[in-house]
């Protein structure tokens, strides 16, 4: 019995170095990233790092971190962070975030807020720890900029998976249910139809290509969208249902170019939702729908529309609606 009590005693006294060194590595490999975020083009602020968890975890928690980034001019702020991982499997980790966070870009601040919001994040066991998979899921979260719009959600799950033999590739999925848009569109829609004041469902299946991987060296070499292929994207909204399917790249501007193919079923109902996001004017209603109605006769089911969205030279079409500035899949500074 002496022996086992000798062999237990030095397991004990490894795993307890084990942990010791693990989490003294751990806590100034962060210390060491917020300390050089400037040299590679982040602004990262933060109250007191702790890590704690023995002997089973490594449960490190940042209080007050504030993240920036001066060339999206995007900003992230909550009153803390935690990641908890287990010790004998470190690259798998719980992210816990707080029940109310703060987005800001110029001109604009969004708070988040949440019944729970939490990730989990696995890395490859390698020295570049390049990202597996993410996942973020909360459940009833509501947004609220200070230029006065709203929105929320019953429950919204999105995930980030790279894409096996690919590894500057990556599958993107979302699934939204209950989403409530904002009460100054959803008035003015509900003067113009009687579609329910709450989506049903948004999902989406998109692979997204980067220029390089997300792994600890992607803070400082800003691996750039290099293409984007929509695999599905689907919105049930009552008795409307949009689906669509395509491809984007970059232009020259970083603007987004290409094609995506939409397929709206019970298109009726897309002319007051047209209308009340302002992409075609109230007085434009009818002739609007006459066109619609035109392409739809094209259909093999006159309920069913089929339009593209052309994105091309910066501007956005959708069949012959103009809707306005392509998107940024390459933001400039500022934007």
């Amino acid at each position: 019995m002496r022996w086992l009590l000798g062999l237990v005693t030095g397991l004990f006294v490894l795993w307890s170095g084990y942990w010791v060194v693990g989490s003294r590595a751990a806590l100034t490999a962060v210390q060491d990233w917020v300390a050089n975020a400037p040299s590679q083009g982040m602004n990262i602020k933060t109250g007191d790092i702790t890590l704690a968890g023995y002997p089973s975890r490594f449960d490190l928690t940042v209080t007050s971190p504030q993240y920036a980034d001066p060339l999206s001019g995007w900003s992230w702020s909550a009153p803390f962070v935690q990641v908890l991982a287990l010790s004998y499997q470190p690259w798998k980790a719980i992210v816990a975030l707080p029940n109310a966070q703060t987005l800001s870009r110029p001109g604009e601040s969004i708070g988040v807020a949440s019944d729970r919001l939490r990730a989990s994040v696995s890395v490859f066991p390698q020295a570049a720890l390049a990202l597996d998979n993410i996942i973020l899921e909360g459940d009833t979260v509501a947004l609220t900029s200070d230029l006065g719009w709203t929105g929320s959600a019953r429950r919204a799950v999105a995930a980030l998976r790279q894409v096996g033999g690919l590894p500057a590739s990556y599958e993107f999925g979302l699934q939204v249910d209950g989403l409530q848009p904002d009460a100054d569109f959803a008035n003015a829609l509900a003067a113009g139809s009687d579609l329910p004041g709450v989506m049903d469902s948004v999902t989406a299946d998109v692979i997204i290509a980067l220029t390089a991987p997300l792994d600890r060296n992607a803070a400082k070499v800003r691996p750039q969208v290099d293409g984007v292929e929509v695999k599905t994207v689907l919105l049930v909204w009552g008795p409307l249902k949009l689906q669509a399917e395509g491809s984007l790249v970059p232009d020259v501007q970083g603007l987004a170019s290409g094609r995506i193919d939409i397929r709206v079923t019970n298109w009726k109902h897309l002319v007051p939702l047209m209308v009340a996001s302002g992409a075609v004017k109230p007085e434009l209603s009818q002739t609007a729908g006459n066109m619609m109605a035109a392409l739809a006769q094209q259909s093999p089911d006159p309920a069913v529309l089929a339009l593209p969205l052309t994105l091309a030279d910066g501007w956005m079409t959708l069949g012959p609606f103009p809707l306005g500035a392509a998107p940024a899949l390459r933001p400039q500074a500022g934007l």
